[in-house]
C-alpha cells in the first residue's frame, strides 16, 4: 500500500472540504457584519431570502462572518439585526455555484445611515471576505 504523505493529505482534505454550492447549482452567501465605527465584529441575526422564496436565518459567529449554503442562484437578499444598531439589507445577484460576499458596516443607536456595505461575487473557491474601510 502506498502513502500519500502529507501534502496529499492536505490537497486530498481540502479538494474535500470545497463547498457543494458550485457541484449542485446552487450558490452559496458569505459576509461579516462589524461595528461601522470600531470595526469590531458584531453578533447578529441575519435572514436570507432566495428566488425561490426560501427564507434562511444564520447567525454571526465571534468575528462576525455567516455563511449559507445551497441559496438558489439569482437575486439574493440579506438582511440583519443587531441589538444597539440600525438593521440593514442589500440585494445581490449570484451566479450558480458561486459565492455572493456580503460585508455589512453597522450604525449604533438605530439611526439609519448612508450604505455602508459591500456586495460582490466571487468563484466560491476563492477568499469570500471584500472588507470596505
Amino acid at each position: 500500500m502506498r502513502s500519500i504523505g502529507f501534502l496529499g493529505l492536505a490537497t486530498l482534505l481540502v479538494t474535500t472540504a470545497l463547498p457543494a454550492a458550485a457541484a449542485d447549482g446552487t450558490s452559496r452567501v458569505d459576509g461579516r457584519v462589524l461595528d461601522a465605527q470600531t470595526k469590531a465584529p458584531l453578533v447578529a441575526t441575519l435572514t436570507v431570502l432566495d428566488p425561490s422564496g426560501r427564507t434562511v436565518v444564520a447567525k454571526t459567529d465571534r468575528n462576525g462572518r455567516f455563511s449559507s449554503v445551497g441559496v438558489e442562484p439569482g437575486r439574493v437578499t440579506v438582511s440583519f439585526v443587531a441589538a444597539g444598531f440600525a438593521p440593514q439589507a442589500m440585494t445581490c445577484t449570484i451566479p450558480p455555484g458561486e459565492t455572493g460576499l456580503f460585508d455589512f458596516r453597522a450604525y449604533a443607536g438605530g439611526t439609519t445611515a448612508p450604505a455602508a456595505y459591500h456586495c460582490a461575487v466571487s468563484p466560491s473557491t476563492q477568499d469570500r471576505y471584500t472588507l470596505v474601510n
